[in-house]
């Protein structure tokens, strides 16, 4: 394999030391700002398409921010061959839209960062493209070092043109928002649509299931009610009273491979953050997913509960419910906490807009505020990764950034791209009785969902971008913009990233428009696998057929081409 210059050092590592990446090993970068909800789905595109096949590629992880260094394609001309440090801010949406409009410095991995080689020191896409993985968030010995600078590309969850009032981004101050411009030049284009949900910690989830289905059924989570898998299994994936293929994993030799909505073919592993005390419990299908009502997500984010023992289900608390389960919160912590995203997130600006209707009429209301307002705990993450660790501390009862040292019943929302591994403490929950997986996303059941836009500077209108950062090739640089964005809007593309998106409840993934350039209404009945399945077309829009744009408080409606609706009540309904 050929060694660029900014990995000679790699090349010469044998163990974890840790090394500095070098400013000079590369040619020029991009700098990226923007959405963390589609942070991997981003890096993938990345290697898989900007950086030669066969040449080495590095990828740098910090606590929140990510670099990836490689030879771009011969595909880009003369420029084939220039080694590229691609610098991607995971901030937030509207880091990727305000901040490249403005512009506004993004925070990013300084190059100067020193990292050391990652536990899986060798990794690779789900397309198969394999890259040297390094860490350089300030374990094990490496440095993180952040710089902010002005972002040439960037990667939103939603239009641009959301992120004003209470969705504007903010200033690097963290105080000043910012709101995005009227009138400006930002080249924006549409690209695959990802739905997104609520979710719960996993000891709130097991409460909702153990009220919502009855004692003894496989869906009860209390393994002493008689469920099919009670005393079947012991240890951490005991007691959920579900003997599913998730169980049968952990016992059987041969499992059948499924993400249909059956069960998940995830393996019980230890908690990979070194928790032995708390390890994480695998998830459930489907049909034992249990579901919160529209108006009561409407609540919660609001902030109109305080306390736990103010959720009603069937009538009773709760709380009061759980009193002596092995979900029930710490003795005495009955907060109501909401683990939410700060202002300029696209993941934020979809799920307010679509369940507050925030920005878009006048019944609108906002989410509530961070803060500590006893009992009520409103906690602020910057990025989805946060976010999960925010519901994964508080179940696992660790005291750090977002935890508060006790184990308390939390909620959030996510996009479908986050946790298909189970890897941190919380699930998905159905809103309405609709699981928010892809089948259900494509076939019209399920309608949160954000339409992703790729964006870049265009002041002087001339059809190409303006750059801060790339040096001496920037038609090379807006030849692998476009390449970015058909990546990321053609369904024959998006398979390769929903491979590794496959949830317990069923596929999770992104959505496109267009096959070879051409717009396609989706099939029905629909099969989400990526595998083997259809592609995944998208049948639903937030384009406003009177202005041709995309407005996320418009609709969602039926696609049409040519006359032609989606027509997803043609499908046969799994559920």
């Amino acid at each position: 394999m050929k060694r660029t210059t900014l990995s000679l050092a790699v090349a010469a590592l044998c163990s974890n030391a840790a090394y500095a990446v070098p400013q000079t090993g590369t040619s020029t970068r991009v700098v990226i700002g923007g959405a963390t909800a589609i942070q991997s789905s981003t890096q993938n595109a990345i290697i898989d398409n900007l950086c030669a096949a066969g040449s080495d590629i590095d990828v740098f992880s910090g606590a929140d921010h990510w670099n990836v260094a490689c030879e771009i394609d011969s595909s880009f001309g003369a420029a084939a061959g220039t080694t590229v440090l691609f610098s991607k801010n995971n901030g937030g949406s509207g880091q990727g839209a305000t901040s490249v409009e403005v512009p506004v410095a993004v925070e990013v991995l300084s190059p100067t960062s020193t990292c050391v080689a990652a536990s899986v020191p060798v990794q690779s896409t789900p397309k198969g493209t394999s890259f040297d993985a390094w860490v350089c968030d300030g374990s094990g010995g490496s440095t993180e070092v952040l710089e902010n600078v002005n972002p040439d590309w960037g990667v939103s969850d939603v239009e641009p043109t959301l992120f004003t009032g209470p969705l504007s981004i903010l200033d690097t101050d963290g105080v000043t928002p910012v709101p995005f411009p009227a009138g400006g030049q930002l080249d924006s284009r549409a690209t695959a649509s990802l739905p997104f949900g609520m979710v719960a910690t996993l000891s709130l989830y097991q409460a909702l299931q153990a009220v919502q289905f009855p004692a003894g059924s496989d869906c009860n989570p209390d393994a002493s009610l008689g469920g099919s898998d009670s005393g079947s299994i012991t240890g951490s994936i005991a007691g959920n009273g579900i003997r599913d293929e998730y169980e049968a994993y952990a016992t059987d030799s041969a499992q059948p491979v499924s993400f249909d909505g059956t069960g998940a073919h995830i393996p019980e592993t230890p908690d990979s953050k070194g928790y032995a005390d708390q390890p994480h419990r695998v998830g459930d299908t489907r049909a034992c997913m249990p579901t919160i009502s529209m108006t009561e997500a409407r609540s919660m984010l609001r902030g109109d509960y305080t306390t736990w023992e103010q959720f009603k289900a069937g009538g009773s608390s709760l709380f009061a419910s759980a009193a002596g389960k092995p979900w029930a919160p710490d003795p005495g912590v009955n907060n109501f906490v909401l683990c939410r995203r700060i202002q300029g997130s696209g993941t934020h600006a979809t799920i307010a807009s679509a369940i507050l209707r925030t920005e878009c009429d006048v019944q609108a209301s906002v989410m509530a505020e961070p803060g500590f307002n006893f009992p009520q705990i409103i906690l602020g993450n910057q990025g989805s990764s946060n976010l999960g660790e925010c519901l994964d501390d508080l179940e696992t009862k660790r005291a750090n950034e977002q935890g508060l040292g006790v184990k308390a019943w939390a909620v959030g929302y996510q996009s479908l791209e986050k946790n298909p591994d189970l890897e941190e403490a919380y699930r998905f929950l159905k809103i309405d009785g609709q699981s928010p997986d892809l089948k259900n996303f494509v076939e019209a059941d399920y309608w949160i969902f954000g339409a992703t836009t790729v964006n870049r500077n265009d002041d002087n209108n001339d059809g190409a971008g303006e750059y801060f950062n790339p040096v001496g090739f920037f038609p090379a640089v807006d030849q692998m913009f476009e390449r970015l964005v058909a990546e990321l809007s053609d369904p024959s593309n998006l398979t390769d990233l929903n491979a590794g998106l496959g949830h317990p409840f069923g596929w999770g993934g992104f959505t496109g428009t267009k096959i070879a350039g051409v717009d396609t209404l989706p099939s029905f009945p629909f099969d989400p696998n990526p595998i083997s399945g259809d592609p995944p077309l998208q049948t639903l829009t937030h384009v406003n057929p009177s202005t041709g744009v995309s407005n996320q408080c418009f609709g969602p409606a039926l696609r049409s081409v040519g006359g032609a609706v989606a027509a997803p009540a043609d499908a046969a309904d799994a559920e």
